[in-house]
């Protein structure tokens, strides 16, 4: 999924728990979850850590993703008024993708034996359509996560 998307859930999670330290873990375990329903990310278009800071459509694609995932998670801030809650729960659900799919040190992090076991777990559980034909439909599936989760911040606080 986006980081977009993962920011939503985290928001959500930090309404749903309304503690920093379970936020964490269930972001954390959000992540997970939610890679599992099939979607459209940065790899159904070839990208990877190898490839990402020479094309510049993957960079492009990313940016513009970090970027609405900054509005989201400024205005999620906003609206909860306890950063802490929503740094912890978003920071949860964002830390998988950090450590697994940066191009700045995820190549050597996954020479590591802890590395190698996460990137397979974390492979393991990832749904992503690689089928360009079906792309639009695994953004739809983002979509529908990222306004569920908005839905429920905005009817709970």
């Amino acid at each position: 999924m986006t980081l977009t998307a993962h920011i939503s859930a985290g928001s959500a999670v930090a309404v749903a728990t309304g503690n920093p330290v379970l936020g964490f873990f269930a972001g954390l375990i959000s992540h997970h979850l939610l890679d599992a329903v099939p979607h459209s990310d940065l790899g159904s278009l070839g990208g990877n850590i190898h490839n990402i800071l020479k094309d510049r459509k993957n960079l492009l694609y990313v940016f513009a993703d970090i970027f609405i995932g900054l509005i989201v998670f400024i205005f999620i801030a906003i609206k909860i008024a306890d950063f802490s809650l929503v740094f912890w729960s978003v920071g949860g659900a964002i830390l998988p993708d950090v450590i697994d799919n940066s191009p700045f040190w995820s190549v050597r992090a996954r020479e590591t034996f802890l590395g190698r076991y996460y990137h397979k777990l974390h492979e393991t559980v990832h749904f992503t359509i690689t089928n360009k034909k079906y792309f639009y439909l695994g953004l739809l599936t983002q979509l529908a996560v990222i306004l569920f989760c908005l839905y429920y911040v905005f009817i709970k606080t």
